[in-house]
């Protein structure tokens, strides 16, 4: 059964996925050698992820209206709407 679910997932998944995973473990093959890091670089790499964690944490890094902050653009004001029925 094991075999069948594997076979299943391999056989479903999309043909860019395939060239996207030899690109991510080329990539990683490529960290796999010795190198010297400056010292300051070995401090900011963990400083990013726990700077937005913080954030996400406090709720002021997500921006509220999704990808638009990206563009500038603003969400369109939606116009106030009235739930009172109006009796007359």
């Amino acid at each position: 059964m094991a075999m069948n679910v594997i076979f299943a997932i391999i056989s479903r998944t999309p043909i860019w996925v395939w060239p996207l995973i030899a690109g991510v473990l080329w990539l990683g093959s490529l960290n796999l050698r010795q190198r010297t890091v400056p010292l300051r670089l070995a401090f900011v790499f963990p400083l990013v992820p726990l700077v937005l964690s913080v954030g996400n944490a406090t709720g002021t890094a997500a921006p509220r209206h999704g990808w638009r902050w990206q563009i500038g653009s603003s969400p369109r004001p939606s116009a106030p709407r009235n739930r009172q029925a109006r009796c007359q």
